[in-house]
């Protein structure tokens, strides 16, 4: 999955996502999900939709786009901003809802703590087409003092947006506390969608963004590489980087995602690492088919070329 583009980082650290829009914690970090939106995709599903402000904004580049949420109120809000039909705004309990069909592009904003996490996460990826994308904006909650200076840097970046934007309160139901903490977020999150991107952001919520694996993508991988999934960017280019120069450019897809499971051992994760070792190299330094030498001793450096 690409990087934000510059344009929509922009709008993230600004929290602007359009002239005129209203703003809130969740509407701040639109921009994040929109930039996620993979390529040609045909269908996305929002859930927990509320009033549906995400769902419009999605179907602005997504032919087909379906809304769900609990709370009918919010719902009958939603399709009155929606006179022309365009989105499929369905009533009902995402756990259970008998959808038709799978979503190239699913999302969530604040919604997933109203829901047992793991069993909504297990959902979203089952319903995500190979190739899709999953983008989760959650809350959690704070641990002290742990969390503390996030969340007085929160404070101070709420006041100013606040000052110049004012702040839209939603009329959808509010739950608090969340039953996760960040860290048990993140860690539950890791074990359903392995290789998954998890970031804390600073008006009080984590994003998780992860690409669902092709068949074809996992074929290229030893059976138990598939599923450490992809992690650090700079690893990620450095195994390209390897696959050119190995002079095998058909390969380059399967090298980067050695080189992401190598990210992921190398970032102290000890199963990972343990697990990178059992499958790849039964030593610290292995030659691959390619005639690649790979470090595990110095963080995943590439040796060289024999």
């Amino acid at each position: 999955m690409n990087p934000p583009s510059v344009s929509a980082t922009a709008a993230i650290l600004t929290g602007v996502s359009g002239p005129g829009s209203r703003w809130n914690h969740n509407i701040h970090y639109h921009p994040l999900i929109l930039a996620a939106v993979p390529a040609g995709c045909e269908s996305a599903l929002d859930v927990g939709c509320g009033e549906g402000i995400l769902a419009r904004e999605l179907r602005q580049s997504v032919p087909h786009v379906t809304a769900i949420d609990l709370d009918e109120p919010s719902l009958s809000l939603g399709r009155e901003q929606d006179p022309d039909g365009a989105i499929d705004f369905l009533a009902g309990d995402f756990l259970t809802h008998p959808f038709t069909g799978s979503f190239d592009f699913i999302a969530s904003v604040a919604a997933i703590h109203h829901m047992d996490m793991r069993r909504a996460l297990e959902r979203m990826r089952d319903l995500l087409r190979p190739g899709g994308t999953l983008v989760v904006i959650g809350l959690a909650r704070a641990k002290y003092p742990a969390d503390l200076p996030v969340e007085a840097a929160g404070a101070v970046l709420h006041r100013l947006h606040k000052a110049r934007r004012g702040y839209w309160e939603h009329s959808a139901p509010i739950l608090w506390p969340p039953p996760e903490t960040f860290a048990s977020a993140r860690r539950l999150a890791a074990e359903v969608l392995p290789g998954m991107r998890y970031r804390r952001h600073l008006l009080w919520r984590y994003s998780i963004v992860w690409s669902k694996p092709r068949p074809d993508s996992a074929q290229c991988l030893p059976p138990r590489l598939g599923v450490l999934g992809q992690v650090p960017d700079h690893l990620n280019d450095l195994a390209a980087g390897v696959a050119v120069a190995a002079g095998d450019l058909e390969q380059r897809s399967c090298l980067r995602q050695y080189g992401a499971a190598l990210g992921r051992a190398c970032n102290g994760d000890a199963p990972a690492a343990a697990e990178f070792q059992e499958a790849l190299v039964p030593e610290n330094v292995q030659r691959s088919q390619h005639g690649v030498l790979v470090d595990l001793q110095h963080g995943g450096e590439v040796a060289g070329q024999r």
